[in-house]
């Protein structure tokens, strides 16, 4: 408007003129809210835009790029020099300034991530994107565009660019690889790994369902195949199975994937893993083959110990039976007489050692047999006590019970090496006593438990020897003594104990003697005599009369010495006429012509042995009714039970004990009424 004056100056009146502005006015407050919500979106989407002039290197950012460059826009004056000096990272600027220039020359859209260096020193990801502005002349003038902070973006896909390197990684030290197939296309897609699983090239192989089926050992197609059926039904897809790789070689795989099956029962995918196990396939081949042969080391051990178990005793039967006989003999002088009975003495000694070697030799190899069953404490107790006491009373030691509430007890052990252990501990107790010392035998339960002690009053054994006490050969000084021993007693003796489930200890003091015990857990007793519950009967009743009156015993046994042994205790008897052979088809045959009243019968024979000549006897009504009792070298537990099973009235090892060879004599003709 204007101001109108008078000539003396004086304002008159006013002229002018008045818009309506109100949309200019709303256009203003519109283009306001839009940048507002623009810088709103910006700053959600840490977003900024710029404009570059390429002649003053000018820059105009909008609010979130200083923002994002944590920048002030009231002390920061941006420019291309001080963008590049003091914002991008210096590793990154090279990278940056050649985008610059292609953007210029191309005039087309450019973009790069790089990095920038805020004040306090954090590194920053920022995606770039410009383009250039042109002139008149069609020259670049400036260049505009946007800028957004990537940080985490980069952070995730460095996150997962590790995340699948230490995938491969794994499936590479694994040998497993991931696949997914379209069986309607035909089409499958496989992870690095599986190309080198089946030495492939991925530069020159593409995956297909029936590459796939066309690499597959011809010998498992069909299992492969079943495999698959089976998957539409149950959606689980899990084989194992050999490929053939271009090169020929063989290798096994293992595939484990999920089906996707149509309503109609057909596959339509299937996503799993494949594996190479070829090496674990090997390695379970090498244990097979490992185990065949420690199974038929076990066999060939077996073998050996039964061999070397009846070489052993051949000779022994010898040696002891006529040191027997020699001491047995009245009309020998008693020096010869006492030598004798040195040899028999060192001969049982040996006999011993011979055992206890075998028994070693049978724990090492996992052969020990046991028969557990509920177990008498006063029978064995009692059994063991008695075969002991002799020895005892050789060298004045005073064997006695120390009571326990534990004798009407049952205990879950086996009997025969129940035995075993008490005899060994009370041998043991007895041979390292003092002169005219006691042996005491105590038994006492609680907490479902018996414990069998044996104390003796020894010399007790030092602390400091005492962890070697299970220790094989060990004597803990005692071989430089008079006392004979092998060492191996009491480690045969626990394995003894754990084997049937039972503990071991003991207590020593050195210059007071020691106390060992062992520990059975309580057992229920069946409808049986308690005394002799599970006690082993050694044979049928020993001999029934035969059919026959003879008065003659038939010898069936191919060693010389070992008949002419037999021919000795025989004459030493003289109530029975002894007719020996050599083979088993002669003895039956000696059998059926003139039944003898008892048939002793070894086992290893030539040609037919002792079992199927006791067969070939027992089906021919001539012989049918005569008893044949075993005499064998073969010891071992298991021979025995075997002897008694097949139907022998009874089953004696050799060595021979003569006294209870002659108990049985006298038995047969008490039975046949002969005379005593």
């Amino acid at each position: 408007g204007a101001v109108v004056r008078d000539a003396r100056g004086k304002p008159t009146h006013m002229l002018g003129v008045v818009q309506d502005i109100t949309q200019r006015k709303e256009a203003e407050v519109a283009l306001a809210q839009s940048r507002s919500r623009l810088e709103e979106a910006q700053y959600l989407a840490m977003l900024g835009s710029w404009k570059a002039d390429i002649l003053t290197g000018s820059l105009d950012w909008s609010r979130e790029v200083y923002r994002i460059f944590h920048r002030d826009p009231d002390s920061f004056v941006p420019t291309l020099d001080n963008y590049y000096a003091e914002i991008v990272h210096p590793d990154d600027a090279a990278l940056l300034r050649s985008v610059q220039q292609r953007a210029i020359e191309s005039i087309e859209l450019q973009s790069v991530d790089h990095r920038i260096v805020r004040p306090d020193g954090t590194i920053r990801w920022v995606h770039l994107e410009g383009y250039a502005e042109t002139d008149q002349n069609g020259e670049a003038a400036s260049l505009v565009g946007t800028i957004q902070d990537i940080t985490e973006r980069k952070r995730t896909e460095t996150a997962l660019a590790e995340s699948r390197k230490l995938l491969e990684e794994a499936q590479i030290l694994a040998k497993l690889g991931y696949w997914e197939a379209d069986m309607v296309s035909g089409d499958l897609q496989w992870s690095d790994e599986i190309y080198r699983i089946f030495g492939l090239d991925p530069a020159g192989f593409t995956p297909t369902v029936a590459a796939f089926d066309k690499a597959v050992h011809p010998g498992d197609i069909e299992l492969v195949d079943e495999k698959a059926r089976q998957s539409a039904k149950t959606g689980r897809y899990d084989v194992v199975h050999r490929i053939v790789r271009p090169s020929g070689e063989i290798r096994y795989v293992h595939q484990l994937a999920r089906a996707k099956v149509s309503p109609e029962g057909r596959i339509l995918r299937m996503t799993g893993t494949v594996q190479d196990i070829t090496e674990l396939k090997h390695a379970e081949q090498a244990m097979l083959e490992a185990k065949e042969a420690a199974e038929e080391a076990n066999r060939a051990k077996s073998e050996f110990l039964a061999s070397m178990s009846h070489e052993l005793r051949t000779p022994l039967n010898s040696i002891l039976g006529f040191a027997q006989l020699f001491s047995m003999d009245p009309y020998l002088p008693e020096k010869t007489k006492e030598q004798a009975q040195e040899i028999e003495r060192a001969g049982k000694h040996l006999l011993k050692l011979v055992n206890d070697l075998i028994d070693l030799a049978r724990i090492e190899a996992g052969k020990l047999e046991l028969a557990t069953s509920p177990v008498s404490v006063k029978s064995v107790i009692n059994d063991s006590m008695a075969m002991v006491a002799p020895i005892a009373r050789n060298r004045g030691i005073n064997l006695m019970e120390g009571g326990g509430d534990a004798r009407d007890k049952m205990i879950r052990a086996d009997y025969t090496r129940l035995q075993q252990v008490l005899i060994n501990l009370l041998a043991n107790a007895i041979k390292y006593n003092r002169p005219n010392g006691t042996v005491q035998l105590s038994c006492h339960s609680g907490h479902g438990i018996v414990r069998i002690s044996i104390t003796d009053s020894g010399h007790g054994i030092p602390a400091e020897k005492q962890a070697r006490m299970f220790t094989a050969f060990d004597r803990l000084g005692a071989e430089r003594g008079q006392i004979e021993g092998s060492g191996i007693g009491l480690v045969i003796t626990k394995s003894i104990v754990d084997a049937m489930g039972g503990t071991i200890g003991f207590e020593s003091s050195e210059g007071k003697g020691s106390t060992f015990w062992v520990e059975f857990p309580l057992a229920v007793a069946e409808k049986r005599d308690r005394d002799q519950a599970e006690k082993p009967v050694a044979s049928r009743a020993l001999l029934q009369p035969g059919s026959s009156a003879s008065s003659h015993v038939l010898y069936v046994e191919d060693n010389p010495m070992n008949q002419r042994l037999m021919q000795q205790i025989f004459n030493s008897h003289g109530k029975l006429e002894l007719r020996v052979t050599h083979t088993a088809e002669l003895g039956i045959q000696l059998a059926q012509s003139d039944p003898p009243a008892l048939i002793l019968m070894d086992i290893n024979l030539p040609g037919m042995d002792g079992y199927a000549a006791f067969s070939a006897l027992k089906a021919d009504p001539r012989t049918a009714g005569i008893p044949v009792i075993a005499v064998s070298a073969n010891a071992m537990k298991g021979d025995e039970e075997r002897g008694i099973k097949a139907g022998f009235m009874a089953y004696l090892s050799k060595p021979i004990d003569i006294p209870s060879l002659f108990k049985a004599i006298d038995q047969l003709l008490v039975q046949n009424g002969g005379q005593q």
